[in-house]
């Protein structure tokens, strides 16, 4: 599970600080070093470069984007709200 609240994303049971910015695609979270997926789970790297993780709507996020850095290939991560 990957979770984004108050400029904290916790992931791989990893607390992570984030800042949210705006490029010419739109929003996008950008964690203090490198957060990423693969087929296995997520991929966290504290010395790695940071990438941007964009949204897929501006106004309603629902989804962000992680990379697979050893082929580029993208997971989707669908928004669940809290209940």
């Amino acid at each position: 599970m990957l979770v984004l609240k108050d400029g904290h994303m916790i992931v791989s049971k990893q607390q992570i600080s984030y800042v949210v910015e705006s490029d010419k695609e739109g929003p996008y979270v950008l964690p203090s070093f490198y957060v990423g997926a693969s087929s296995r789970g997520f991929v966290v790297r504290e010395k790695g470069f940071s990438l941007k993780l964009h949204f897929n709507d501006a106004a309603r996020p629902s989804e962000i984007e992680l990379m697979d850095d050893s082929d580029g290939s993208t997971f989707t991560f669908q928004r669940l709200n809290d209940k």
